[in-house]
């Protein structure tokens, strides 16, 4: 049986992680600008076709939009109206995507990093007035389930899983890195704290997940860890002391008003 065509337009990161997660299923094509990124792509897999100019669309494609912001609207011109389309693009509502694609065919998908590996939380979002059709909401689901995780939200909260799961794993990356250097500074050399940290991260997170499916709450198991006078008192009550919680909070909250703020220039 014929694979379904699928289109990414743009071979950055997420479209590249995107494309290389469905090309065992689809038929997949990149349109990619840059000659060099092309030439990355088609050396590392094969099996995706690169191309610098938009193919002709079919009626039964699938479109996935992955450029940047600014580069949307050079783009609407070219693209095909009433096509099926997923977009990645950061700050382009549903409304806006409906009104220049003109198709009620319109999904927004906010992947991460960690689709690379396929352990991506990955938030989507539909108008009500597309749930009708099923086979599309069905396709969006198979997308982005080869990601990794898929949550369904409201448009309203895309800003907030961006900032939970698209930035939060940046947040990650910066607390396995200061972990590790905690470390080092208690005379550990930094590739094996490296190594403990990503593990001991990634027991806590496998752990804490098994105990709230069972409907238990990190909380819980943080008063399992500490003693009455104990060590780990010692290291939350520096962690509170020098504003852990509150500097967190902000920091998530920045970037879901960074991302209204890209949303309202658009």
């Amino acid at each position: 049986m014929k694979k379904k065509n699928i289109i990414v337009v743009g071979g950055g990161t997420m479209g590249y992680a995107i494309a290389k997660n469905i090309s065992d299923d689809y038929a997949t094509t990149i349109v990619e600008k840059s000659m060099e990124r092309r030439t990355y792509i088609e050396r590392h897999s094969p099996q995706i076709t690169c191309t610098s100019d938009h193919p002709q669309y079919a009626p039964d494609d699938l479109i996935i939009l992955a450029i940047k912001p600014q580069d949307f609207h050079n783009l609407t011109d070219v693209m095909p109206k009433n096509a099926k389309y997923l977009s990645i693009i950061a700050g382009i509502s549903l409304s806006k995507l409906h009104n220049a694609l003109q198709s009620d065919y319109i999904a927004r998908i906010m992947p991460s990093l960690t689709a690379r590996i396929s352990m991506a939380v990955t938030g989507y979002c539909v108008k009500e007035t597309t749930k009708k059709y099923t086979e599309f909401i069905t396709l969006t689901k198979d997308i982005a389930s080869t990601l990794g995780e898929i949550v369904e939200l409201s448009e309203k909260l895309i800003p907030a899983i961006t900032a939970l799961s698209g930035s939060g794993i940046a947040f990650v990356f910066r607390f396995i890195h200061e972990l590790a250097m905690a470390g080092v500074a208690e005379g550990i050399p930094y590739p094996k704290s490296l190594e403990i940290a990503h593990d001991t991260i990634l027991g806590a997170a496998e752990y804490s997940k098994q105990h709230c499916t069972k409907g238990g709450n990190p909380i819980e198991l943080i008063t399992q860890v500490c003693s009455p006078a104990g060590t780990t008192v010692a290291g939350l009550q520096k962690l509170d002391e020098h504003g852990f919680a509150t500097a967190l909070q902000k920091a998530v909250h920045a970037v879901v008003d960074r991302s209204f703020e890209i949303e309202s220039t658009m």
